[in-house]
């Protein structure tokens, strides 16, 4: 799974430094979410996580439409909000 997981790392790494200048801080944002995605559906809770990555793209893409440059402020947004009600995540124990 951890060979599994570089492989799937360095794709992904590859194909984002064809898109953006390279720089120390490019994955920044991405690791943001990620962090996001699995803070929101509980720590250790894998399909918990998958969960909250769904919600996070849906509330992503429906803020992206209305205005695409409060797509990061809406992540923290919902970070705070659900730190605030229940801080174990949706299906945290």
């Amino acid at each position: 799974m951890f060979g599994l997981g570089a492989l799937m790392a360095s794709f992904a790494g590859s194909l984002t430094s064809m898109m953006f200048e390279i720089t120390p801080m490019i994955g920044l944002p991405y690791t943001i979410i990620a962090i996001i995605a699995v803070v929101l559906g509980g720590l250790g809770n894998i399909l918990g996580s998958l969960i909250g990555g769904f919600i996070l793209g849906l509330i992503g893409n429906i803020v992206m439409y209305i205005h695409p440059g409060l797509s990061l402020i809406a992540y923290y947004f919902i970070f705070l909000l659900l730190l605030l009600v229940k801080p174990t995540g949706i299906f945290g124990k």
